[in-house]
């Protein structure tokens, strides 16, 4: 158990889980995927432990963006820049997470950031003491990187870029125990679709490797701040988990306990 920033929790608070939803599991082709939503959220609750707390990590604002100018006939594609994407679907994906908890009896509340904004020294004490006082309060934090300001995740998003490293930094900052990153297919697969299902010290450079040949056979191009998809996965979670975080990439089921998991380990 990750022992790191306990001293903030009240008496009540046993443990903290980050959770983190990928674009394609908030965002369907008709727009918000409210009710896959409300199931994740309902079976966050059930199989949460007594007093446990609970930050949920989002993406899907750009995605949203783009069905919202779809529905109303309009493509994105037409000049339609990333940021202004952001804007137009943040609101709605942090609306449909707020709904969902309300409705199991969960308040929950919005808080955009952006890794900058973390990791620096004036900024970032402030988000993670809101977060913080949330979780003392039992209230759930949705949290979505603030694509409309934040450059450098805007241009991950050019080539596939999530919200992965932002949950991992989320994590370690508010002294998580638990780090679970899902994905629409589960954890991690091998060459011939094996499940992987522990990533540790032994095969970790091994495994990154193995990801990294296939995302360039698929012509896939790689950025000075990195790319989304899996390998952004692996590596948000090993950073994870050398700070003492249990860390699962994994896909949902009915009571989000996860299936098809891959469990990063240092060690």
């Amino acid at each position: 158990m990750n022992q790191g920033a306990f001293n903030w929790r009240n008496e009540m608070t046993k443990s903290i889980k980050v959770v983190k939803f990928g674009s394609e599991l908030v965002v369907d082709q008709q727009g918000i995927a409210r009710e896959a939503i409300e199931q994740y959220a309902t079976g966050l609750v059930i199989n949460s432990q007594a007093e446990e707390g609970l930050v949920v990590v989002t993406s899907g604002a750009v995605a949203a963006g783009k069905r919202r100018l779809e529905v109303s006939g309009k493509s994105a594609d037409d000049g339609w820049d990333k940021v202004t994407l952001a804007q137009l679907g943040a609101t709605s994906i942090m609306n449909a997470w707020e709904m969902a908890f309300d409705d199991v009896g969960i308040y929950a509340g919005g808080l955009f950031a952006t890794h900058h904004e973390i990791e620096d020294r004036s900024e970032g004490p402030s988000l993670i003491r809101a977060m913080k006082l949330a979780l003392s309060r039992g209230v759930v934090s949705i949290v979505n990187e603030n694509d409309a300001l934040s450059d450098i995740e805007l241009m991950k998003l050019a080539c596939g870029g999530d919200n992965d490293g932002l949950a991992s930094h989320i994590a370690k900052a508010i002294g998580a125990d638990v780090l679970q990153l899902f994905t629409k297919k589960g954890g991690i697969v091998d060459d011939n679709g094996e499940l992987i299902e522990e990533v540790n010290s032994n095969n970790h450079d091994q495994i990154y490797s193995m990801l990294r040949e296939r995302e360039l056979s698929k012509g896939a191009e790689y950025t000075s701040v990195g790319r989304g998809g899996i390998l952004s996965k692996i590596e948000a979670g090993w950073s994870a988990a050398q700070a003492g975080i249990d860390v699962r990439i994994a896909a949902t089921n009915h009571d989000m306990t996860g299936e098809m998991v891959t469990n990063i380990v240092v060690g």
